[in-house]
């Protein structure tokens, strides 16, 4: 698991919002093309995904593209193939709370918006939460000779 903690985003999970990730249909790439987008990014998935598409990694998590989401925002990390989403925080039951721990509606389609509001609150926004989080892999770990 990686996490970006300064932030409050943390390693997509594959499946959240996957209808917008995948291909409608499998792909099988083959071997070459495997290792090709594993030179831009390990993650086992990222050949059977749209995120091994350059171009589609340059929409990912810009206004237009998150707009579309029901489940998840992503974050923009420059296209390198690594996705983030956005952490919220959600009751036990897992309903999105907002800043006063009101339960946001699922169905609102500014949910997200309404989340990160500011003007005519007394409460802070509720940004992605950023404390609840460990670092298990840092890539600068790996690159000690």
């Amino acid at each position: 698991m990686a996490i970006s903690g300064n932030f409050g985003y943390t390693w997509w999970d594959n499946e959240a919002d996957g209808e917008f990730m995948y291909p409608p249909r499998q792909r099988n790439p083959t071997e070459e093309e495997r290792y090709q987008v594993a030179l831009r990014n390990p993650e086992g998935a990222a050949p059977r995904g749209l995120w091994s598409n350059q171009k589609f990694l340059e929409m990912v998590g810009s206004p237009e593209f998150n707009k579309q989401l029901k489940q998840s925002q992503f974050a923009d990390f420059h296209s390198h193939g690594w996705i983030f989403r956005a952490v919220y925080e959600r009751d036990r039951k897992g309903n999105l709370l907002d800043a006063e721990k009101k339960i946001v509606s699922p169905a609102d389609p500014e949910k997200f918006d309404t989340l990160m509001a500011t003007e005519n609150s007394t409460a802070s926004p509720v940004p992605p939460l950023s404390w609840i989080a460990l670092i298990a892999t840092a890539p600068w770990r790996s690159a000690r000779h």
